[in-house]
């Protein structure tokens, strides 16, 4: 005699097709709108965060491990950093070292001094805001460097003679200079740099 297989309904009072209680639906709605909330803080903050984080001074940076490119981009940099702060209005131009194989600055000096220039430069834009800070940075390749014809060492206006310098320039000229250790003084280099967009 063959099988016979009969497939019954399901009931109507199935775990499955009982509506959620108003009160279950309300802590699950309410959930996911906190957890929504939430989430746009925690964006929120990190925007906000991000935006603290960057610099509030506009740096040009140039590549220090070419020296056509340095030459080139040096130009360039210098004729957009005087249009950007105005005829007459200084800007600066700092002069460091390039990462080795670890990874850090060739210069230990440099490693110390990078820093503290680019603290100085963020807390007197921040202060001046009615004031453009720009910077030109260039980090220097070690074996470049040495070289006794290295553009920024004939250049007759930089005349770089060590690193880390940071340069005061006007319309082209160079006003007034830090070097070396000088850099690392955090004080020092505040008040150079705010001497020098604000006549502090």
């Amino acid at each position: 005699m063959p099988l016979i297989f009969s497939s019954t309904m399901r009931s109507s009072s199935s775990p499955s097709s009982v509506p959620a209680p108003a009160s279950v639906r309300s802590s699950l709605y309410l959930a996911l709108g906190t957890a929504a909330v939430l989430g746009a803080i925690s964006l929120y903050a990190k925007k906000i965060k991000q935006a603290l984080r960057r610099p509030r001074y506009t740096q040009l940076r140039i590549d220090g491990n070419d020296n056509e490119k340095l030459v080139r981009q040096y130009k360039s940099a210098s004729a957009m950093a005087q249009d950007l702060v105005g005829a007459g209005n200084r800007y600066f131009v700092y002069v460091g070292a390039a990462t080795d194989a670890t990874g850090q600055a060739w210069c230990p000096d440099c490693r110390r001094a990078e820093s503290v220039v680019h603290s100085a430069l963020d807390c007197v834009a921040k202060n001046n805001s009615d004031r453009p800070t720009v910077v030109i940075s260039a980090d220097l390749d070690k074996q470049l460097y040495r070289r006794a014809d290295h553009p920024f060492r004939v250049d007759p206006t930089l005349q770089l003679s060590a690193v880390p310098t940071l340069f005061c320039i006007a319309d082209g000229k160079v006003v007034s200079k830090l070097v070396e250790s000088e850099c690392e003084d955090s004080i020092k280099v505040a008040q150079y740099i705010g001497q020098a967009i604000i006549g502090l």
